[in-house]
């Protein structure tokens, strides 16, 4: 096809077919335009999701890290206090309490109360 072959009519048609092509692509730009603001929004709420329940995540994890802590406290404290009883089992199945004499009674008689009448 040579240029003097084509005539008003062939490039009337070849606009209207271009017109029908750019008016769809650009309406298909702006559906996809949406979709993807859409799809920021949607991608936007998650992230907030995900920060919320990673935070979550997070100060349970401090909670149950001090939780331990006190736990471990607690542990040697019931440990040093198991160690000291042991101590004093061993000390009394020794007999080294035993020789220890308690001492005597005092028996000076208590002092007496003195009560003064105010009347």
């Amino acid at each position: 096809m040579n240029v003097e072959a084509i005539n008003n009519e062939d490039t009337a048609k070849v606009a209207g077919i271009l017109e029908a092509k750019w008016s769809r692509m650009v309406d298909d730009n702006n559906k996809l335009t949406e979709e993807l603001d859409a799809a920021r929004v949607a991608a936007d709420i998650l992230q907030k999701d995900c920060d919320y329940w990673h935070d979550r995540a997070l100060r349970a994890e401090a909670r149950g890290d001090k939780f331990w802590a006190d736990m471990d406290f607690m542990l040697q404290q019931w440990n040093k206090l198991r160690a000291q009883c042991a101590e004093v089992d061993r000390t009394v199945k020794r007999g080294i309490l035993g020789q220890f004499e308690l001492p005597a009674p005092i028996d000076d008689p208590p002092p007496s109360a003195v009560v003064f009448n105010r009347n």
